[in-house]
């Protein structure tokens, strides 16, 4: 599903073309190559103009590279949301819109925006329970304290780097600084996600100051799919409850 959006001072225009039957999926590959990245959105204007309309809450997992404070990344803000709204693109300042669209897991909407002339891609996150494709319960951010919010992003990049099979020791070594800000609340993250067995592993790991090998990889990638497993009944319930709901509506 692709949607495009304009804004301006007096008028929203809203168009949607919608992927028909026999029509391959938008793939995120594409998304990537249809916007090119301009100048990075500046860190206070993304958490001021769409971090607070992107849900009921949200919090930033990861900015991309060159933003304020992340010395490594890619071209995404990655963002823990809770009450994720659909259409807060309609309430983005003009002069903006929005060229992509892609849910590409249960819980996780990916979206590309111009806005002030930049291109500015969102990796969205709405999982209370951990039960999309890093089995990172984004709840674990969006209650951190000051004192727990870097660690808790270091066991989100810990999830996404261990998913993606990411071997760069400069990206280790970011996540392990970031864990040194509250050693035990990392670890307690990182149970959520994988367990105590794996935790006490990939713990070790970062004390080595070595990347986790293949194996830990694996294992931490299986153990990680079995934790949500454990949900995915109650998300059909939620699911269904909440489609019971609309309908009566």
């Amino acid at each position: 599903m692709t949607f495009v959006l304009r804004t301006s001072p007096g008028l929203d225009r809203f168009r949607s073309c919608h992927t028909g039957a026999g029509r391959a999926p938008i793939r995120r590959s594409t998304l990537l190559r249809t916007a090119s990245v301009g100048d990075i959105v500046t860190s206070s204007s993304f958490e001021n103009d769409i971090l607070p309309i992107l849900g009921t809450d949200a919090r930033v997992l990861h900015a991309p590279k060159g933003s304020s404070g992340e010395p490594i990344g890619g071209g995404d803000w990655d963002c823990a949301v809770r009450g994720l709204d659909q259409m807060w693109p309609l309430r983005m300042p003009s002069p903006s819109r929005l060229l992509q669209r892609l849910h590409y897991d249960v819980t996780g909407w990916y979206w590309v925006v111009e806005k002030d002339g930049r291109i500015v891609k969102i990796d969205t996150l709405d999982d209370p329970r951990g039960i999309g494709i890093y089995a990172f319960p984004t709840e674990l951010a969006l209650g951190a304290t000051d004192d727990d919010a870097e660690s808790v992003r270091a066991a989100y990049l810990t999830s996404k780097r261990l998913r993606k099979g990411i071997t760069s020791a400069r990206e280790w070594e970011h996540i392990r600084s970031l864990a040194r800000s509250n050693p035990g609340h990392f670890r307690e993250s990182l149970e959520r996600i994988f367990g105590t067995e794996v935790t006490q592993r990939l713990v070790e790991a970062f004390e080595e100051g070595v990347p986790p090998d293949p194996a830990l990889w694996r294992s931490a990638r299986t153990h990680a799919q079995l934790r949500r497993g454990w949900g995915f009944e109650r998300a059909a319930s939620l699911a269904a409850k909440s489609f019971a709901a609309s309908s009566r509506g």
